[in-house]
């Protein structure tokens, strides 16, 4: 088997586990309660109230004209990828729709966070295999190319806000825009977690003036790779090494000690790293 072939497949499993997913959370946890986390399939929760139309519907008539503007923007094959995602996404709706009937629990916050794990998992899944689904994100391009100043993570902000707001007001309740919002906040955290995974690692730029005595203890005792940079200072004007290096999470605090103990007077500058592709981490995932 080819590594195209693979790829197709690969992407193919993904996109239909995550439409499952996504419609099984939507139609048996968020939809009943009206809880609209934002999103084409939030906003598809919020009209289907108001007009009794299906989700799956909604999520055509809307979502396919908004492909087609989107055509200049996103390119003919990443729009017909769009296109394949959200008739998918909208026949998993409509098979899945019984379970809307089935009552799993009577708390709607159990339902909000369950749903949204669901959702979150799926959407995760989706952008892993590099799928899309289409949605309030081609509105926010199109907002964008239409008003640059406004960027995208603003109006993409702003659209989930108003899908938020507005289920408490379908709903006539304000309770359902807060139980919206809290699934909004889980789904976002969950598709970071299944896209950037959950070993964060740590970077670290040591200045120091230990240099030959911190990189040996580094690459004897933490066993990593040490990048050296030069630096000069601009209030003291002398030179002096950067050691750059990245370690996992279990590794901070004992560097942390090493350093210490080596130069008590290092300069130290933590950072959070999501993602670290190479020797001695994950290879390169794509």
């Amino acid at each position: 088997m080819n590594d195209n072939l693979k790829n197709i497949l690969k992407e193919s499993v993904g996109m239909i586990l995550g439409c499952l997913l996504l419609s099984i959370g939507l139609n048996m946890f968020l939809s009943p309660h009206t809880i609209a986390p934002g999103g084409l399939s939030g906003l598809s929760v919020v009209l289907s109230k108001v007009t009794g139309l299906s989700v799956s519907s909604i999520m055509l008539i809307i979502g396919i004209p908004l492909i087609f503007f989107s055509i200049k923007i996103l390119g003919t094959r990443d729009a017909i990828k769009t296109l394949i995602g959200m008739l998918l996404l909208s026949f998993c709706i409509q098979l899945t729709s019984p379970l809307s009937n089935i009552t799993v629990t009577d708390d709607v916050l159990l339902s909000a966070i369950t749903g949204a794990l669901l959702v979150g998992l799926a959407l995760g899944i989706i952008f892993r295999v590099d799928g899309s689904t289409g949605g309030t994100d081609l509105i926010a391009l199109m907002i964008n190319r239409a008003i640059p100043s406004m960027s995208l993570s603003k109006c993409m902000t702003c659209i989930d806000g108003l899908v938020v707001i507005s289920s408490g007001l379908i709903n006539k309740n304000l309770e359902t825009s807060l139980y919206s919002g809290i699934s909004l906040y889980v789904i976002v955290k969950v598709v970071d977690i299944i896209v950037s995974g959950l070993d964060n690692s740590k970077s670290f730029m040591i200045i120091t003036n230990q240099e030959e005595a911190l990189r040996d203890a580094i690459v004897n005792d933490v066993k990593r790779g040490i990048t050296i940079l030069e630096g000069k200072g601009g209030y003291t004007d002398t030179t002096k090494s950067v050691l750059l290096v990245v370690v996992n999470k279990k590794q901070e605090i004992h560097l942390k000690k090493l350093i210490k103990k080596v130069d008590k007077d290092a300069f130290i500058i933590v950072s959070d790293v999501k993602e670290v592709f190479g020797q001695g981490f994950s290879s390169i995932s794509a």
